[in-house]
């Protein structure tokens, strides 16, 4: 649920828009437990995300998280603390936003390269 409050507060978030066929800003309309709520900036399309409908089935190789990593929306990754496959559905600055297998959305940190 923290999650979910904090996607609520940021304005604007990198997704796939299935409207425009790319990836696009979006908007955070709304977040309610498991579902979010964005609107494309591009095509102003809503779409819902649901947590447990977001996986599909994959062939795909598995990269490793990292926080340095650079992360595609629709990459899959496995957290090696967390012991979980996820896939990343959305993309800030400095963090993605990944739906583990576990059903579990999560927002982890990325291009951190520590004290310089």
């Amino acid at each position: 649920m923290k999650l979910l409050l904090e996607l609520q507060k940021k304005e604007i978030i990198s997704l796939y828009c299935h409207s425009c066929k790319k990836v696009t800003d979006h908007k955070t309309l709304e977040a309610s437990t498991g579902d979010i709520k964005f609107k494309c900036e591009k095509c102003n399309i809503q779409i819902r995300i649901q947590s447990q409908n977001y996986l599909k089935k994959s062939k795909e190789i598995d990269t490793d998280y990292q926080v340095d990593g650079d992360y595609k929306i629709g990459q899959r990754l496995f957290h090696k603390v967390f012991k979980e496959k996820g896939w990343v559905i959305g993309k800030t600055e400095n963090s993605i936003f990944v739906d583990f297998e576990t059903h579990k959305l999560k927002q982890l940190v990325i291009n951190y390269h520590g004290k310089e």
